[in-house]
């Protein structure tokens, strides 16, 4: 049976690695994982805006999140509304882009996802990493 569901993991860091805001959440009813990765990256943009956090290079391990967002004109993918949400929070934060990364390189937010999936935890912070999460981050806090 198919849950069709997800979490969203977000994890921003500054120019030294330390953690300084993130978020986490559920998604229902969507229709693939690329879907979910591209929630996550409109969840990282409303953060970045929300706590004006920018300029901010974005990674994600999802190469074809990164290829729509660059693309020119309109996406009439199923995630294309997503991606036009993603390119105008990210038309207010000047100098900010998306890059691709191994998966390898986004354990942390993995993990932040699979806890908001596993606590159907909705909650975004700036500064100190909520109860219940803080946890999660010491143990897997290593730039």
């Amino acid at each position: 049976m198919t849950t069709r569901s997800g979490g969203l993991g977000v994890v921003i860091r500054d120019s030294n690695g330390t953690v300084v805001a993130g978020a986490c959440g559920t998604c229902t009813d969507v229709a693939s994982p690329v879907v979910v990765e591209a929630l996550a990256c409109r969840l990282a943009c409303k953060v970045v805006v929300d706590n004006d956090l920018g300029p901010v290079m974005f990674k994600t391990d999802c190469l074809q999140v990164v290829q729509a967002i660059c693309a020119e004109g309109e996406d009439t993918s199923v995630f294309g509304r997503i991606i036009d949400d993603i390119s105008s929070l990210l038309s207010s934060l000047a100098g900010s882009f998306f890059s691709h990364v191994y998966r390898e390189s986004n354990k942390l937010a993995h993990k932040v996802a699979k806890y908001a999936l596993l606590s159907s935890a909705q909650v975004s912070w700036s500064g100190h990493v909520p109860p219940g999460l803080d946890g999660l981050f010491s143990t897997l806090c290593t730039r």
